[in-house]
């Protein structure tokens, strides 16, 4: 973890040095999620995310867009995780909570003034779960995961208006090796440039 945070540091501190300009600004969005997996019911779940993000103009048409924000979602009992309650007895719990700090790179692909493309990689680190219940739950989940992110965005003068859809590239299982969980979600939200 420690190599990969030293890495997009240096990424974007040397986009920093030949960027025509460095913005930053806070987002706020709902999400609704979906964890498929082998035998993962259909269901889907909402939440919501809180953050900051930064614009670093390379040239008029392309920018790099790192961001870190927060997100929660809960899941209810019958709904996309059937599979976690059977497999660790949690019978007694009628509400999964999940937390998550995030941490995409985004390219922004700017065809005019005030739309963007985005495509990019985003990490995920499992900061809360109410899993507590059974000695063994805490370890269902990975503490992390790994996600490709690709949307929209607009412009308009300060503000930001963004869509994206998040697929999950790995695994969040921790619990049943045979089976692999993956989450999958839509991200709607606003963004605010403050500098």
């Amino acid at each position: 973890m420690k190599k990969i945070t030293i890495v997009l540091v240096l990424c974007i501190s040397s986009l920093i040095s030949f960027s025509q300009g460095l913005h930053f600004g806070i987002k706020a969005g709902s999400d609704i999620q979906k964890i498929t997996g082998t035998r993962i019911s259909e269901g889907f779940a909402y939440g919501y995310h809180l953050g900051a993000f930064g614009e670093i103009n390379i040239s008029k048409s392309i920018g790099i867009q790192p961001e870190i924000y927060y997100s929660a979602v809960s899941l209810n009992k019958g709904t996309s995780l059937d599979t976690i309650y059977q497999s660790l007895d949690l019978s007694t719990i009628s509400k999964i909570k999940f937390g998550y700090f995030n941490v995409p790179i985004l390219l922004n692909i700017k065809p005019s003034k005030h739309f963007s493309l985005q495509v990019g990689p985003r990490f995920g680190i499992l900061s809360d779960r109410n899993l507590s219940v059974r000695a063994n739950a805490n370890n269902a989940l990975k503490n992390g995961d790994l996600s490709m992110l690709a949307g929209f965005q607009l412009y308009f003068s300060n503000l930001r208006i963004y869509g994206r859809y998040q697929l999950g590239i790995s695994s969040i299982n921790d619990a049943i090796e045979s089976e692999n969980w993956k989450t999958s979600a839509i991200h709607l939200g606003l963004g605010l440039r403050l500098l």
